[in-house]
């Protein structure tokens, strides 16, 4: 059995916490480790069937010698009625005592029994800070990551917009698009990225292949903005030619699930994200997310998490929230809560949303059950909004438009946070929204004309229960000026 220093023999072990079938250790639970020398150990984490695996804490017992001070060899005496000191238990004199303290030694990700990767979320808290301008591979790649982005801090903001250089420029043009999907902002991320992909940035041909696709891109002559599937394909196409691993990873995606230009492959995506997922190259831990994505999706656990902890022990941590799905999903509430936790101590933004899986046994849960959870929400889900959490934004609008979480229905709020969701990518807010609006059926909360735009773009965006909706009110679109897109 190996430890984290690989050396140590042991001689006997205690263990209490979940098993299996088979009595070995499965689940949430401490073992303690007696080494030949005497020495003591203890792991305080995830098992898998008798294996040390996923989250886990690793200690060593110490010992030192404490003299007792004067107020504790005082404290020692007995007392009568009144207080006062008749006698002490021991002579006056300094005492000594060996205290055991166990030391945290390692914290972090375990795979096949070893310590496989030690977690430092202060690296990874400032790194938006030191990020420096330049012109290269490295600075353009954390341009994938759109949370990342999202969070970028006001002073970097302003360095890339002031800079001239392509790739600043590049990533001054992916924070609009991300974080400003107003029509100004739009225009001018647009423009950027025409700029970016004819110096070359192959990642800016794909963003511009998803602005024609969703209807965001800026035509200077007619003043309007353009939806052409057809030039979003033959953009996407130049952008994987040219090795933009952007558009490879949407390539695969919608290979998979299938689109109104792709019939869906999911035997053909899986291969293609298994074949990168093991080259050796830094974009590899993309795919292994991708990957792992895929197999969630096709109930194969194992592999997903195979893939999932393949990111992890290379120090990429988003997919802890989806090993944390998986968790709950396989009914380990604890471990799927310790999961939660240990991503917001990593900024994992989707991890913030720890308490929204009660919503569906909201109502069997005693009053202080419901109040931890609603403190927790309303401090947690705006934090992780910050660092760019389009679901934690959902679970905020679903929560104050409908009152969920012990929320007081705040129809203002909530719209803000469904535009939020929205700007950030997660088109199902777009439901939360049409439906309260039908509710209400009040023109200040959303006019009919606001209304049917929501409706449209929630097509646009995917949202297809929208489809039959639109067909059947093609005219009125017709009228609004969405003629060539209709057709």
């Amino acid at each position: 059995m190996k430890l984290p220093d690989n050396k140590t023999k042991i001689s006997r072990t205690i263990y209490t916490g979940q098993k299996d079938d088979e009595g070995r250790p499965h689940g949430h639970g401490i073992m303690e480790y007696v080494a030949t020398t005497s020495k003591k150990f203890r792991y305080k984490g995830h098992f898998v069937h008798g294996v040390r695996s996923g989250y886990g804490v690793w200690y060593e017992l110490s010992q030192y010698i404490r003299e007792y001070e004067e107020w504790e060899w005082v404290q020692m005496g007995e007392y009568d009625s009144c207080g006062r000191l008749i006698h002490p238990n021991t002579k006056p004199g300094p005492r000594k005592e060996v205290v055991e303290s166990w030391n945290q030694t390692f914290w972090g990700w375990w795979r096949n029994d070893d310590a496989a990767h030690k977690f430092d979320y202060t690296r990874r808290k400032y790194a938006a800070d030191n990020l420096e301008l330049a012109e290269d591979n490295k600075f353009l790649t954390y341009f994938h990551d759109f949370k990342a982005i999202r969070k970028l801090p006001k002073s970097m903001v302003s360095k890339l917009e002031r800079s001239t250089k392509p790739c600043a420029r590049y990533g001054y043009g992916v924070w609009l698009w991300t974080t400003h999907k107003d029509s100004e902002s739009l225009k001018t991320s647009f423009k950027i990225f025409e700029e970016s992909a004819r110096a070359g940035i192959t990642d800016a041909l794909q963003l511009l292949s998803r602005m024609y696709y969703l209807g965001e891109a800026y035509d200077v002559n007619t003043g309007k903005f353009v939806m052409d599937r057809k030039l979003s394909m033959e953009l996407q196409a130049q952008a994987i030619e040219k090795g933009s691993i952007t558009a490879k990873l949407r390539r695969n995606k919608d290979l998979y699930l299938g689109t109104a230009e792709f019939k869906a492959d999911k035997e053909a995506a899986i291969a293609v994200a298994e074949r990168e997922s093991s080259a050796i190259f830094s974009e590899s831990i993309l795919w292994a997310e991708q990957l792992g994505w895929f197999y969630q999706l096709e109930g194969e656990t194992e592999k997903a998490v195979n893939a999932y902890e393949k990111c992890i022990v290379n120090g990429y941590y988003v997919p802890i929230f989806d090993l944390a799905l998986i968790a709950l999903d396989e009914d380990d509430f604890e471990y799927y809560k310790t999961l939660m936790e240990i991503g917001m101590k990593l900024e994992i933004p989707e991890c913030y949303a720890l308490g929204f899986e009660q919503e569906s046994c909201w109502d069997s849960l005693d009053n202080l059950e419901k109040t931890t959870i609603h403190v927790r929400l309303k401090r947690n889900l705006p934090e992780g909004v910050s660092l760019g959490s389009a679901f934690c934004a959902y679970v905020m609008a679903d929560a104050l438009l409908n009152g969920k979480f012990g929320f007081e229905i705040d129809l203002v709020k909530g719209k803000e946070y469904v535009d939020i969701a929205l700007t950030y990518g997660y088109s199902d807010a777009a439901s939360l929204l049409i439906e309260a609006a039908e509710t209400l059926q009040d023109p200040e909360f959303m006019s009919d004309e606001e209304l049917l735009r929501l409706r449209y773009d929630a097509l646009r965006y995917g949202i297809d229960e929208q489809l039959d909706y639109v067909i059947k009110n093609k005219d009125t679109y017709i009228a609004m000026g969405y003629g060539d897109e209709i057709r």
